[in-house]
């Protein structure tokens, strides 16, 4: 499998839980991203509620 490398930014504390859930899962951090990405890519493909209070959150009620 061919793999792409990116470059991620995040808001400090999104990056310390991302790390303590590596961490929980006992995964380097590159592959809890990997596995994180791909697995959210699905779940919000297939709801598209999701979808939408994550594109348009004031529309669907949502407080950030």
């Amino acid at each position: 499998m061919q793999r792409i490398k990116i470059t991620l930014e995040l808001h400090p504390d999104d990056y310390n839980r991302m790390r303590e859930a590596a961490q929980n899962a006992q995964m380097p951090e590159p592959a809890f991203c990997a596995l994180a990405i791909h697995k959210g890519v699905k779940v919000l493909l297939n709801d598209q509620a999701a979808m939408n209070a994550l594109l348009h959150p004031l529309d669907a009620g949502v407080t950030q």
